[in-house]
């Protein structure tokens, strides 16, 4: 499939789009901060199953931080 570009960023609901037009209707995503971030922020996500491991090193981002939220 082809991944259309909006913004600088990966149209999600397009590539949805073509996914569901291959009889695809199930899609798991396994994501950091910013893919995760915009999948809820474009309120693509059904459910989210969230598995955080501790920053052992450096400050790396907040799973909310494209969010622009404290917390969820």
């Amino acid at each position: 499939i082809e991944c259309p570009l909006h913004q600088g960023q990966f149209d999600l609901s397009g590539v949805l789009a073509q996914l569901r037009g291959l009889g695809l209707h199930s899609l798991f995503v396994e994501a950091g901060a910013a893919t995760a971030s915009s999948f809820l922020a474009a309120g693509l996500a059904d459910r989210l199953y969230l598995f955080l491991a501790p920053k052992l090193i450096g400050q790396g981002l907040d799973w909310t931080s494209g969010l622009k939220l404290p917390s969820l």
